[in-house]
């Protein structure tokens, strides 16, 4: 999938103007000169940690440290730094998203204490270190204090005296020998180079890292908490469950306020099931795809399971085969790689390939229907292999068209 987005790495340097490490962010190719402000910046740290493992340390940085923006917040559920070298990278922790208790507090603290173990470095921005609960663990766990050079009396500070400065916003000379005036240690700034960018392709778990997440847990069968948790994380995701658990596709007598209580509703298979299809919402949305291109997919789905209900074959195979078969049409996505990508059933990779004719013949019927493609020869076939009648197809087709609007009120 061509990406959206691209990671810039801007040199972080010391006295004698040496790179030590690069800050890396993430940048949009709609506007590639600022931070994408419609992605929140907890997902925009979850898609910089996929670009860099799919473009890879050396290439981006060499020898040299990277140094990420990182939720305070997610540094409790490890899963998601899995993929990142711990010696070789600095979290710059941001503040967290959401208010957070005491108890959060501690799992946090208990979190960073386990990362520094592994070999993570840690930087603080001394703006967070304002807040009590911030300040106590910059004390006890930061490498490194970020201050803007304007801001440097900030950072006098008795508590940070054997953390190394990092000054920030150094744009000339004069700005440079305030910072080391100032007993910075190194310094960034468009003076020692602008962000400098780096294109990579990106994967579908780029962009929806917490659902590929929460559905590797409930593949390992990982407890319930754990994968509350993970949901959770992603207030974005918790919104769009809640509200697709609580549309009168499901005809609930009452609505459905938490995850806990959604995830009873639906149990473990629906829940994967479901997630798929957030997940395929959260590439459109992020990817800027029509919402009537996303409602085709989801109708490409229901159409298939209904299908295959009336066959008396696997719907579940079905509804998921469904809803990724036309990702060549809205995401330039072959459904094969898809598959592949998202470790599908090999029964839906058999569908895809023509290697099971029922499935395939599924797929293809479906799609056709839902995005208005010509029928053709091909769809002859198919419905003399499946055995039914467009008659039969159209009132199929209407009532899936039905439960889609339901879905997505």
């Amino acid at each position: 999938m061509q990406s959206p987005f691209f990671l810039a790495r801007q040199p972080i340097v010391d006295e004698e103007r040496n790179v030590v490490m690069y800050e890396v962010f993430l940048r949009s190719k709609k506007s590639p000169d600022k931070f994408p402000e419609d992605i929140p910046p907890y997902k925009a740290a979850f898609i910089v940690i996929d670009l860099i493992s799919t473009i890879g340390y050396q290439k981006i940085a060499g020898d040299k440290k990277i140094m990420i923006n990182f939720s305070i917040q997610n540094t409790i559920n490890r899963s998601y730094l899995e993929t990142l070298v711990p010696e070789k990278t600095v979290l710059n922790l941001q503040k967290p998203y959401t208010e957070l208790n005491q108890k959060q507090w501690n799992y946090i603290k208990s979190a960073l204490e386990n990362l520094k173990k592994d070999g993570f470095q840690f930087a603080f921005d001394i703006d967070t270190t304002f807040d009590r609960n911030i300040r106590l663990l910059a004390i006890k766990y930061a490498d490194y204090i970020v201050v803007p050079v304007y801001e440097l009396d900030k950072a006098k500070d008795p508590f940070f005296i054997n953390k190394q400065c990092i000054a920030t916003k150094i744009e000339n000379e004069k700005l440079f020998l305030r910072a080391k005036a100032n007993h910075c240690d190194l310094f960034e700034g468009y003076y020692f180079g602008k962000p400098e960018p780096i294109y990579a392709d990106l994967s579908i778990a780029a962009l929806t890292t917490t659902i590929v997440k929460t559905l590797a847990a409930i593949e390992r069968q990982a407890d319930l908490k754990e994968i509350e948790d993970l949901i959770k994380s992603d207030p974005g995701l918790v919104t769009k469950l809640l509200k697709f658990v609580n549309s009168s596709y499901f005809y609930l007598p009452l609505e459905i306020k938490s995850i806990r209580q959604a995830l009873a509703y639906l149990g473990i298979n629906n829940l994967k099931k479901y997630l798929l299809v957030l997940m395929v919402l959260e590439l459109a949305e992020t990817l800027k795809i029509p919402v009537d291109e996303y409602k085709k997919m989801l109708l490409t789905a229901i159409l298939s399971e209904k299908m295959a209900k009336l066959l008396k074959v696997d719907t579940d195979i079905a509804f998921l085969g469904g809803l990724f078969y036309p990702s060549d049409i809205v995401f330039n996505m072959s459904p094969e790689k898809v598959a592949v990508e998202l470790k599908l059933s090999h029964k839906i990779l058999e569908g895809y390939l023509d290697d099971d004719p029922i499935f395939h013949c599924i797929f293809s019927i479906a799609k056709r229907l839902a995005f208005e493609q010509p029928m053709g020869s091909k769809f002859e076939e198919c419905l003399k292999i499946l055995g039914l009648s467009e008659e039969t197809l159209q009132k199929l087709l209407n009532k899936a068209k039905e439960d889609v609007d339901k879905l997505l009120i």
